[in-house]
């Protein structure tokens, strides 16, 4: 088989080196321009991409940590209306009430002996002036009352811890007087109650919450 003379004998050493540096360039030079910059110019917007949904599961993270904080100071106002709203409740709740107070007497080891409760009517400052045979008991705008009266027996040390759990419970009440004999107590006191309809109106109508007999 005849041989193709490409005449690179003929070509000195410096020229040999020459040559294979210009291959070797030209070789890069096709492979920067055919695969290098075409793959640069599409990872470019790929990065913009990526970097815009960086962005956005920051932002989400920043949304859902805004979330979380708003969660907890619901939670805590919440937490805080709800304590304010047993301390001035809207309404007079009569099983509640009484169911309290007999849990407060047993406590004390105090034997609520009954409970007399009149009808809740509006505060009016200074009113012992003023003629209460006909109590109003339309309370929408203002601040309302309800006087109750205790009956107790009991040694007279539990019956002054009684009074001190009344003063200092969640409920807001006034001692008005305290009647002691050697065998029994008689408490009047008055409860305040938030401006709103005085009506027993409570889910637990339908059950037997503060129904049952505390005086058997």
């Amino acid at each position: 088989m005849k041989k193709i003379d490409l005449g690179l004998n003929k070509l000195s050493h410096k020229e040999k080196i020459l040559l294979l540096i210009v291959a070797i360039m030209s070789v890069f030079f096709i492979y920067y321009n055919y695969l290098i910059i075409p793959t640069m110019d599409k990872l470019a917007p790929l990065e913009t991409e990526v970097e815009a949904l960086r962005n956005k599961t920051l932002n989400y993270e920043n949304i859902e940590n805004k979330i979380i904080i708003k969660e907890k100071e619901y939670n805590e106002l919440k937490d805080k209306y709800n304590e304010s709203a047993r301390a001035l409740p809207k309404i007079d709740k009569y099983p509640e009430l009484s169911k309290e107070l007999n849990d407060l007497a047993n406590k004390n080891t105090v034997t609520l002996q009954s409970i007399a409760m009149e009808k809740g009517q509006v505060y009016q400052q200074g009113d012992a002036s003023k003629d209460t045979s006909t109590p109003s008991t339309s309370n929408k705008g203002g601040l309302s009352t309800q006087k109750v009266t205790l009956s107790l027996k009991g040694d007279f040390s539990n019956i002054l811890n009684l009074v001190n759990d009344l003063e200092n419970g969640s409920r807001i009440c006034e001692i008005n007087s305290i009647t002691s004999t050697k065998e029994s107590s008689t408490i009047n006191l008055t409860f305040y109650y938030a401006p709103g309809d005085m009506e027993e109106n409570y889910d637990f109508n339908s059950g037997s919450y503060g129904k049952d007999n505390m005086f058997n």
